[in-house]
């Protein structure tokens, strides 16, 4: 059979079923209550279901075991009771290690927040759905360590979660972050900034706010060069254009306003 899991929020782990039990088993008995145990299930008395499933997994092996675990991790799952689910799965690895069981089981992990553990089932997955699992695993673990971080650790968290940075991976976190050492790191700060401005697909609100923290700390002449890169890269996005434009206008202001700027260069800048 094929089941997947899905998660409709960040409160619940639900499954769906997609295929039905098929009748050719070698015990008729317990291939009966694997398609009542489901039918329950269906019908959302996952007790009852619960009930089934372990009592065929009990006595049964081979494949009828390794399908009455499957449903019975999906029942424990539909009550919440997920650190049993957890095991069950983790148990049903030896029996069927199949990309439906780790798929299952990391859904699991990460609701659980067993990042660690989850890493490890990575290996177990087909490289175009590793890609995904390893992002959610990552942001999860980080958006955990963040909720806990004290103004110390913030250095070497940002060194601690660099593969996530490197994958745009919450760069609302990472802006924030950068912001917080900007007066006691600001070589890391440049670097984080700079990295951030390398995602794409970001909010441009979030865009502009790294753009006006990074000319705090870079010269004008770097900071036009990155302006003008970005007006070149978003020339359909005409509000967030002018944004930049005046941002641009902001820091030239700022430059001829300098006491220490020769006049040659003020007639060139404000040329």
């Amino acid at each position: 059979p094929s089941y997947k899991i899905e998660r409709k929020d960040s409160e619940q782990v639900k499954v769906r079923k997609k295929s039905k039990i098929s009748r050719k088993r070698k015990t008729p008995e317990s291939a009966s209550l694997i398609l009542k145990a489901w039918r329950l299930y269906e019908r959302g008395d996952y007790e009852g279901a619960e009930k089934l499933f372990r009592k065929v997994s009990e006595y049964e092996k081979g494949k009828l075991k390794a399908e009455a675990l499957l449903g019975l991790s999906y029942a424990l799952i539909a009550q919440e009771r997920l650190e049993e689910a957890y095991s069950v799965l983790h148990s049903l690895l030896y029996l069927r290690d199949n990309e439906e069981v780790v798929l299952s089981l990391l859904e699991v992990a990460i609701k659980l927040e067993k990042f660690d553990e989850a890493m490890g089932f990575l290996t177990l997955l087909p490289e175009e759905k590793l890609r995904t699992y390893r992002g959610r695993i990552l942001e999860g673990r980080l958006v955990k360590e963040y909720e806990s971080l004290t103004q110390s650790q913030v250095s070497e968290f940002i060194e601690r979660h660099g593969e996530a940075l490197n994958l745009c991976i919450r760069p609302d976190i990472f802006f924030e972050l950068a912001k917080a050492i900007k007066e006691t790191h600001p070589e890391q700060t440049d670097q984080v900034l700079a990295e951030l401005l390398q995602c794409r697909n970001m909010e441009t609100g979030l865009r502009l706010g790294i753009i006006r923290s990074l000319s705090s700390i870079r010269k004008y002449s770097e900071m036009e060069s990155i302006i003008d890169e970005e007006i070149q890269a978003n020339r359909e996005n005409l509000d967030y254009l002018e944004k930049l434009k005046e941002i641009k206008i902001e820091l030239l202001q700022a430059l001829l306003a300098k006491e220490d700027l020769r006049d040659e260069e003020r007639v060139t800048l404000a040329e």
